[in-house]
């Protein structure tokens, strides 16, 4: 191989390295994050044969750290985020 690929080939290794340490830096904070501007949107599957296939789940958006995440269809997901506001879509 030549020298410039071989250069080429420990430049992108050193970006990576680089990648995943601002990668981890930026899941941490974003742990931390209090989601206080939180939106939810209630979604379901329902109707089909067997009541015991149907399924109710909760998507969850923070506008602030951009965390997505989803829950069980539950009254007690929803109080444990009081500030969170119900949408009908993600305009």
């Amino acid at each position: 191989m030549t020298a410039k690929v071989l250069s080429w080939r420990r430049l992108r290794e050193r970006l990576d390295v680089r990648q995943q340490k601002l990668l981890a830096e930026y899941e941490a904070l974003r742990a931390q994050c209090p989601h206080h501007d939180l939106t939810y949107r209630r979604g379901g599957s329902s109707g089909n044969w067997d009541r015991a296939d149907d399924s109710y789940w909760i998507d969850w958006r923070c506008m602030d750290c951009e965390k997505r995440w989803t829950t069980e269809q539950t009254e007690e997901a929803v109080f444990q985020y009081p500030q969170a506001k119900e949408v009908r879509s993600w305009t």
